[in-house]
């Protein structure tokens, strides 16, 4: 039976490629490569089996230089919330654009299925544009808050406030530097480190005892691992990691002072 279904996934005609994440000592590098694929996922990609596994998943599935970000970004958010997250690829071989889900299958793997999309003549771009490489930096973004509103709604709420003030706090302040939308996207994901904090531990009425509270300080370093993992958010990743310390050097987790702690992180503070 194993060697019926292994038989008709090489010969479906849809992409399939399974992908293995390489350890190398380093929790926050999310990093896969390819140990599996079938006949039609090598058509598409225009490369026989023996050249496409063992290769580094991000740079098979790019295409197109800042395709090797998105795809990055597709990992990071299939790894860690293990959320189907779907994306574009666009295929010189075939010259089509195909949807690609990718989805955990357990702790370690990730499936890729692709699939071709019809799309409009006028929607059929022959390059990797700036908005579509918007859209997929969107991914991580969407998976992130997708998965904090089922943890915790409260905290998805009060993320999405962090945000609209740090942009209107960051349009005020555009001769200084600043870019609004980093500055934005930062008070948004700030709280992200949450997802790995117990739900009785957010939700408790009451003071927290000193262990507890300890667990409610990871979240800036857990957030900032989650982030700097992933390329296109690795500017905001330490906006994250600061942003409850505080000018007087009280806050944490490092007791930075003043000019230490960066702007978009004073931001997020205030």
């Amino acid at each position: 039976m194993r060697d019926y279904y292994s038989n008709v996934i090489k010969n479906i005609q849809v992409g399939y490629a399974c992908h293995r994440r390489v350890n190398n000592g380093k929790n926050e590098d999310i990093r896969y490569e390819i140990i599996e694929v079938n006949k039609e996922f090598e058509a598409i990609l225009g490369k026989s089996s023996g050249e496409l596994i063992g290769r580094d998943s991000s740079h098979v599935m790019a295409g197109f230089a800042n395709n090797g970000i998105a795809s990055r970004d597709v990992h990071c958010a299939t790894h860690h919330y293990g959320k189907k997250v779907r994306f574009k690829h666009y295929s010189i071989i075939r010259e089509r654009w195909y949807d690609v889900d990718a989805f955990r299958v357990k702790d370690n793997h990730i499936v890729t299925i692709l699939k071709e999309v019809v799309m409009p003549i006028n929607e059929r771009p022959h390059f990797f544009n700036a908005s579509q490489y918007v859209d997929h930096c969107n991914i991580l973004v969407d998976t992130v808050m997708n998965a904090l509103f089922e943890k915790n709604h409260r905290e998805m709420l009060h993320s999405k406030r962090v945000g609209s003030l740090c942009e209107a706090i960051a349009e005020n302040m555009k001769g200084n530097n600043i870019d609004v939308k980093e500055v934005t996207m930062a008070g948004l994901l700030h709280d992200i480190g949450k997802i790995a904090v117990s739900n009785d531990i957010l939700d408790k009425k009451g003071k927290l005892i000193t262990e507890e509270w300890d667990q409610i300080k990871t979240h800036c370093e857990k957030g900032y691992r989650i982030l700097c993992g992933s390329l296109a958010f690795s500017r905001i990743s330490d906006f994250v990691y600061e942003h409850h310390e505080r000018l007087d050097g009280s806050g944490y987790p490092r007791g930075l002072r003043k000019a230490e702690i960066s702007l978009g992180a004073r931001i997020i503070a205030v």
